[in-house]
C-alpha cells in the first residue's frame, strides 16, 4: 500500500518501508510514509509549523452539526506534499507524490476566497518527506526530504509576494522525515530523520535574519517519523517516531536557551507516525500511528509539562495512522482519514480536551490517507490529496464546515 507523508495545523505521518536504500526513498507501494511533521504535522505542517497551545475556556464552544463538501481539485494530485496557512489566508501546498514512483517540484496555492487552486513557482528541487514551516516574515521554510534519487540537505523559501522559491543555507545533515518547529524567538528548529540507512539525532537551527543553519544540541536518541511541537513554556516536545524500524515510546524535550535535548516522560505506547498537537493548558495531544509491527493504533495520550508525564487521553473511534489532526476555531480537535488494516478511511472524529473524549462525526467525501489538511482563517478545514483505497494519488479537495 502507499507511502504517506502531518496555526495548530499537524500534518501528518507515515511509516518507513524496511530495506529504504540509504539516501533514496521507496515510492508508495508498501506500508511507509513520511511527515511533516507536521504537524503537523503533521509536522507533519505540517503541514506547517508548530506553535504553542491555546488557551481555551474549560468548558468549550458547542460544535454544530457540519459536513464535508466538495471544494474542487488541486491543479495536479499530490500525496505527502506540505500544506501551509500563509498570512493573507491563501495555502501553498509543495511538493509530495503526483503519481506512483514520481514526486515532484511544483507548488499551488488554494485561495478561500475564490475557492481555487492555482499554480504558483516551483521549487528548485524535486521533494517528498519535506517539511515546511511559517516563518514570522511570512514567507515559507522548506526543508530536506528526498528528491526520488537522494536525501537533500538543501532548503529554500517561498516568498508570496513574489510567488517564487529561492534557495536559501543549507542544512549540516541531509534528512527526511524530520520534524521544523518554530520557536518563539522566530528561529526554526529542525531535528531528527532519516539519513545514510539510519535515524539521526542531530539538529539545528535556522535563522530566517541570516538565512543560514547552525547546529545545536543533539537528541538523545536518533529518531524519524516523529512528532513535535512548540509548548507554551517555549520549549518544543518531540515524541515517538522510531529509530531502526522499532517504534518509540520516549519523549525529549527542546529547551532553545540552553540548546539542549532532555529526556522527559515516556508514553505508555511506542507509536511511530502518529499525529499530535498542542491543545488547551499548554498540553500536547498524540495519537493513533503504528506499532513496531505496523500495527495501527486507536490510543491517545496528553502530556502536561507541569508534570512531565503523559496521561491516557482515551480511544479513538478508530484505529487510524497516516491521518491529519488540527485545532478548531473552539479548542476540539478534528481527526480525519488515515489507513488501518490496509484500508483507507473516510471516518472522522472529535476530540474534546476538557473530557478527554472522542467522538465520531461527519465522513469525508472521499477515503484517503497521507493527505494535507489546513485551518483556514475562517474556522473551516480545507482537506486535499493523500492515497485513495486504491492507491491512486487523489486531486480533489474537500471544506469541514
Amino acid at each position: 500500500m502507499p507511502i504517506l507523508v502531518g496555526l495548530f495545523v499537524v500534518v501528518i505521518a507515515g511509516a518507513i518501508v524496511a530495506g529504504l536504500v540509504a539516501g533514496g526513498v521507496l515510492p508508495p507501494s508498501s506500508k511507509a510514509s513520511a511527515s511533516p511533521s507536521s504537524a503537523v504535522a503533521a509536522s507533519g505542517s505540517p503541514t506547517s509549523s508548530e506553535s504553542a497551545s491555546p488557551e481555551v475556556s474549560p468548558t468549550l464552544a458547542p460544535t454544530p452539526a457540519l459536513a464535508f463538501a466538495a471544494a474542487g481539485s488541486m491543479v495536479q494530485p499530490r500525496a505527502n506534499a506540505t500544506a501551509t496557512l500563509l498570512q493573507d489566508g491563501r495555502v501553498l501546498m509543495a511538493g509530495g507524490w503526483v503519481a506512483d514512483k514520481k514526486a515532484t517540484n511544483t507548488a499551488e496555492l488554494y485561495d478561500p476566497k475564490t475557492g481555487k487552486f492555482t499554480a504558483t513557482g516551483s521549487m528548485h528541487s524535486t521533494r517528498v518527506y519535506q517539511d515546511a514551516t511559517l516563518l514570522t516574515d511570512g514567507r515559507v521554510l522548506i526543508t530536506g526530504g528526498s528528491n526520488g534519487k537522494s536525501l537533500l540537505n538543501m532548503a529554500e523559501v517561498y516568498d508570496p509576494k513574489t510567488g517564487r522559491f529561492a534557495v536559501t543555507g543549507a542544512m549540516k545533515t541531509a534528512r527526511m522525515q524530520h520534524t521544523s518547529t518554530l520557536l518563539a524567538d522566530g528561529r526554526v528548529l529542525v531535528a531528527g530523520g532519516y539519513n545514510k540507512g539510519q535515524h539521526v539525532a542531530t539538529a539545528e537551527l535556522y535563522d530566517p535574519k541570516t538565512g543560514k543553519f547552525a547546529a545545536t544540541g543533539l537528541l538523545t536518541g536518533g529518531r524519524g517519523g516523529a512528532v513535535a511541537a512548540l509548548l507554551s513554556t517555549g520549549k518544543v516536545i518531540i515524541a515517538g517516531g522510531d529509530n531502526n524500524e522499532v517504534a518509540l515510546a520516549t519523549a525529549e524535550l527542546y529547551d532553545p536557551h540552553t540548546g539542549k535535548f532532555t529526556k522527559t516522560g515516556s508514553m505508555s505506547e511506542a507509536r511511530q507516525y502518529s499525529v499530535g498537537v498542542a491543545v488547551s493548558h499548554g498540553r500536547f495531544l498524540i495519537a493513533g500511528g503504528d506499532d513496531t509491527r505496523l500495527n495501527s493504533l486507536d490510543s491517545a495520550e496528553l502530556y502536561d509539562p507541569a508534570t512531565g508525564k503523559f496521561v491516557s487521553a482515551g480511544q479513538m473511534t478508530s484505529p487510524r495512522s497516516d491521518a491529519v489532526m488540527v485545532i478548531l476555531k473552539n479548542g476540539s480537535v478534528l481527526v480525519a482519514g488515515g489507513v488501518t488494516s490496509g484500508t483507507a478511511l473516510d471516518s472522522t472524529e472529535l476530540f474534546n480536551p476538557t473530557t478527554s473524549t472522542f467522538t465520531a462525526t461527519v465522513s469525508l467525501l472521499e477515503a484517503r490517507y497521507g493527505e494535507m489538511a489546513v485551518v483556514l482563517n475562517d474556522g473551516r478545514v480545507l482537506v486535499a490529496g493523500g492515497w485513495s483505497e486504491t492507491d491512486t494519488v487523489l486531486k480533489s479537495a474537500e471544506i469541514y464546515g
